[in-house]
């Protein structure tokens, strides 16, 4: 595209802005409007996105009235909530030559995008003394930027100079969009279920059923930290003991039988973290002081297994002798009582049972578990999931396999999905997902940056939520033996840790004291060192870029260009505007300096020498208080917040948590009060809570009260962020590159060949069979699967007798379904190709 001419000149004249919203399932406000827009925001996202166009028009027509040759800008702005209908509308638009001047470039797109003329390539567009690009976390730009070999995807900065986009080799690249936000999709917890109690209690538990032993044949608790425990994992939701499960036909309960079950040797607790003993330097935007407990794929899964075994066991009172916990006797927990309310029991789902995730195949999940086995789905040059045979990527190589098989042994063996868990509720619609683990039934979490928000919502005692680092592969574990992609027995152990290759049966790898605190030991260290830097988040991002008609637009309306340049430049890459999106839980700011800020805001924190601190997140308030660490409130306050302040909390001078318990306290407050107090936000906090009005989020404190519909929706009123140290440094630790890897399935013209993946093809799998009914392991063949497989499986008898079709192992799937994955990749490759003209 050719640049056009910019007419320079400034006029500071009055302002009139005109932002009209358009809601509905298509995009487009019309043509009525100077510049229109196409975002994809959630309900509680829409106001924001809102408000950062009203201020983006607002001084850019003031900056620009002589060239635009008026003193208003009228913006038309569309949203859609839903992913899969924001895009399918979107190229309906792009298709038709009515879509908006911005939307929405998934990376996946860009060749195509930039081949027809759909997008402008935004190097001589944007004002890159303005905007300055280098700021970014280094992979976030390069999601968008495509070579002239058509390699796209690789890290690239602005050279000044040339006035070009570069890669690291100095190749030059085409920016087709800006991220909005550059992401990870971690692992959350609910750290309800580890408190001090709770670890007390799987710790002393040895009531199993039979399921935990130790290698000598005596009886183990369910965990035992820093011991090799053999699990013999079953169906517990249906069957008291794995002895009686083992009778009554339960496949996961004859699979262990027939393997062995499950060594695992389980090293500490979900979001416990050490001293590494690094020195935290100005190399990296996270603090590498800090270590983090990390699992392998057993040990993950034995504790969820084993959290959700004593959730259903040995939590509850079977009050009637029957032997099965039904009814008000579900009501009768000890230790997770949240679960007997209103606020668990009958969750806003109606879930009754507690699960350890809600994981599917589906690239969110799965991409974690790969990397952290070194396994590659795809080639370099996305042309290829065939492994080429020396296994360096391939849904048939050996590394794919092994992580795949634990990824469905997690959902299968263990119990852990909530969607094909074989507890009574599978089957309803209700199950697995959000809601499960907002209602504090789910152990375990997939979380997105863009869902820690909504957790804000939820009471502490039912929903507490902490990040923790995803699982990585078994070769990292100190002894384990698990059931393969073959269905044989595998084992494991440290090579250089434990040349020995014995199960661990002493207390060598112990590191707690009686309270629970991490008192590490080198040897424990050893381990745990080693895992920091094996597992990996999935990264994803989404961009703006500019309808390329723009470029055709007269004399008259060119300014019009610019401008839809300018504000795909200002919602992705102004500083205020990342502020507004991360206060607002949308997203974690894509600046590396705000990053900084937002791990060391506290003013008693200070970042290493190197580390530029801005103070963007001086405002912030979280668990650990205020960035002075201290506030005074008044008597009066205190008094007001009686029904929301813990009992007997009076004092007026606060430090540290207290500061966090206040203003947790004033959000639930302004959302109690949201229908009766009236006025804006602004004038609610000046008037009630004084102390609080620093606090103020100036784009959210001119709202009317009667918006504050959420607790939520309060927290970004009042800048508060509910994550602590570690688990903010997790996330830049994620955002970095160094713990997060972007998603290679996302530089695919469609995804149909990873949906392969899905339960439509996996009912020849015992793992995504909803049934998993008894007798299920005696149709397990480990042959090579038929080319057309039966698709429906006829369940039978518990003896094996009366069932038609068949399971096949892991490994067998992946040889299978590789042959329909690649077809449709190359499907997709072709269509590419003629969309590109080749």
């Amino acid at each position: 595209m050719k640049r056009h001419f910019k007419k320079l000149s400034v006029a500071l004249i009055g302002v009139i802005m005109v932002v009209a919203v358009c809601f509905g399932m298509f995009s487009g406000c019309g043509k009525k409007y100077d510049i229109t827009a196409y975002i994809f925001a959630g309900e509680a996202d829409q106001e924001t996105n809102t408000q950062l166009v009203n201020a983006w028009a607002e001084q850019y027509a003031a900056a620009h009235a002589e060239e635009i040759g008026k003193d208003s800008i009228s913006v038309g702005i569309s949203f859609q909530s839903d992913t899969t209908k924001y895009f399918a509308e979107l190229n309906r638009q792009l298709a038709s030559g009515r879509a908006d001047d911005v939307f929405y470039v998934s990376p996946k797109y860009v060749k195509s995008y930039a081949a027809g003329d759909v997008v402008l390539d935004l190097t001589d567009y944007v004002d890159w003394t303005k905007y300055d690009p280098n700021g970014l976390w280094s992979q976030s730009v390069g999601a968008y930027a495509l070579q002239a070999d058509g390699d796209i995807g690789d890290p690239v900065t602005y050279d000044t100079a040339s006035k070009a986009f570069k890669t690291e080799s100095g190749e030059t690249a085409s920016v087709y969009a800006l991220p909005k936000d550059f992401s990870s999709f971690g692992l959350a917890y609910n750290r309800n279920f580890f408190t001090a109690a709770a670890k007390d209690a799987y710790t002393k538990e040895t009531n199993t059923g039979g399921a935990t032993t130790y290698p000598d044949g005596s009886a183990a608790p369910l965990i035992s930290i820093g011991r090799t425990v053999n699990y013999k994992p079953f169906n517990f939701y249906d069957y008291a003991t794995y002895e009686a499960a083992l009778a009554a036909g339960d496949p996961i309960a004859k699979s262990a039988a027939v393997t062995g079950g499950y060594d695992v040797t389980i090293l500490g607790w979900p979001g416990d973290t050490y001293d590494t003993g690094k020195e935290d330097i100005a190399a990296t935007a996270y603090d590498e002081s800090v270590g983090y407990v990390t699992y392998t794929y057993a040990e993950y899964s034995a504790m969820a297994w084993a959290v959700c075994y004593y959730a259903e066991r040995c939590d509850m009172t079977d009050t009637n002798g029957d032997g099965q916990i039904t009814g008000a006797e579900r009501q009768t927990h000890e230790l997770f009582t949240w679960l007997n309310d209103s606020a668990g029991y009958q969750t806003l789902n109606g879930t009754n049972y507690v699960y350890g995730n809600d994981q599917f195949e589906g690239t969110l999940y799965l991409t974690a578990w790969l990397l952290g086995n070194d396994a590659q789905i795809i080639s370099d040059d996305y042309k290829s999931v065939t492994d080429p045979g020396d296994g360096s990527y391939g849904i048939d190589s050996e590394a794919f396999k092994e992580a795949y098989a634990a990824f469905l042994a997690f959902g299968s063996d263990w119990n852990a999905n909530s969607y094909f868990s074989g507890s009574p509720e599978v089957g309803k619609d209700s199950i697995g997902g959000w809601l499960t683990f907002n209602g504090g039934r789910c152990v375990f979490y997939g979380i997105g940056t863009w869902d820690l928000a909504t957790f804000n919502s939820a009471r502490k005692e039912v929903l507490d939520v902490g990040i923790m680092p995803e699982p990585v592969s078994e070769d990292f574990s100190p002894y384990a033996t698990v059931k393969g992609p073959d269905y044989t027995e595998v084992a494991y152990h440290n090579a250089t840790l434990n040349a020995a290759n014995t199960p661990i049966n002493d207390t060598s790898l112990f590191a707690y004291d009686e309270d629970w605190n991490v008192i590490a030991n080198d040897a424990w260290e050893a381990y745990q060192n080693e895992r920091q830097d094996q597992w990996f988040a999935r990264l994803d991002t989404v961009g703006y870029g500019v309808n390329a008609d723009l470029s055709d637009l007269g004399e008259e309306d060119s300014w019009k260009l610019d401008a839809a340049a300018d504000l795909c430049a200002y919602l992705t890459m102004d500083e205020t505007t990342q502020l507004a999106l991360t206060y607002a839980g949308s997203q974690l700011t894509t600046f590396v300096d705000q990053g900084i800020d937002y791990l060391y805001y506290k003013n008693d924190v200070t970042a290493p020498e190197g580390l530029t601190e801005t103070g963007s997140f001086s405002n912030m308030i979280t668990p650990e208080g205020n960035a002075s660490g201290s506030l005074t409130v008044t008597a009066a306050e205190i008094s007001s917040l009686s029904a929301q302040l813990p009992s007997g909390f009076n004092k007026t001078e606060l430090t540290g948590e207290e500061v966090w318990t206040f203003a947790t306290a004033v959000a639930q407050k302004m959302h109690a009060d949201h229908t009766s107090a009236g006025g804006t936000v602004k004038s609610y906090i000046d008037t009630n809570f004084p102390s609080m009005s620093p606090y103020l989020n100036s784009y959210f404190q001119n709202e009317n009260m009667s918006d504050v519909v959420s607790t939520a929706y309060a927290y970004k009123c009042l800048c508060l962020v509910s994550l602590r140290y570690e688990d903010r440094n997790l996330q830049l630790r994620m955002v970095s590159g160094d713990n997060g890897a972007l998603d290679s399935c996302m530089y695919t013209y469609n995804s149909l060949w990873i949906d392969e993946f899905g339960a439509t093809k996996g009912y020849t799998l015992i793992a995504w069979n909803a049934n998993r009914a008894p007798g299920a392991w005696s149709r397990v063949l480990d042959t090579a699967v038929p080319d057309t497989p039966v698709d429906t499986i006829t369940e039978g008898n518990a003896d094996g007798s009366g069932w038609s079709g068949n399971f096949y192992t892991p490994s067998n799937f992946c040889e299978w379904i590789v042959k329909r994955s690649q077809s449709l990749l190359n499907a997709a490759i072709e269509e590419e190709a003629a969309m590109l003209g080749e």
